[in-house]
């Protein structure tokens, strides 16, 4: 009996989660059109009794490698000093934990 609800726990779990990976592409799929429609209202927004959908503008940057290698030595090198303080005592643990991790089978 425990066994039969424990698949049945991890057999709906798993349809969720396959679930919303199914509408996350469906979502995108549309994304298209309603970029569309926001465009032939006023370009701004689009007012429904669902959702109002805007757009929010961002900016991405491409910086030069040496500035990369830089971030990268940091990264590498402030790695270094937390692993220390952790080890010698100074470094306050806040949590141990876990997550669960899912890969769908299809």
């Amino acid at each position: 009996m425990v066994y039969q609800k424990t698949m049945k726990t991890i057999k709906r779990y798993a349809e969720i989660k396959a679930e919303i990976k199914r509408l996350t592409a469906e979502a995108k799929e549309l994304e298209p059109e309603v970029t569309k429609l926001i465009m032939d209202q006023d370009g701004e927004k689009l007012e429904t009794d669902y959702a109002t959908f805007s757009f929010v503008s961002y900016k991405k940057w491409k910086y030069s490698d040496v500035l990369i290698a830089s971030e990268k030595d940091f990264k590498e090198k402030l790695a270094i000093l937390k692993r220390s303080e952790e080890t010698n005592g100074k470094a306050e643990k806040l949590a141990d934990g876990v997550t669960l991790r899912v890969n769908l089978k299809k």
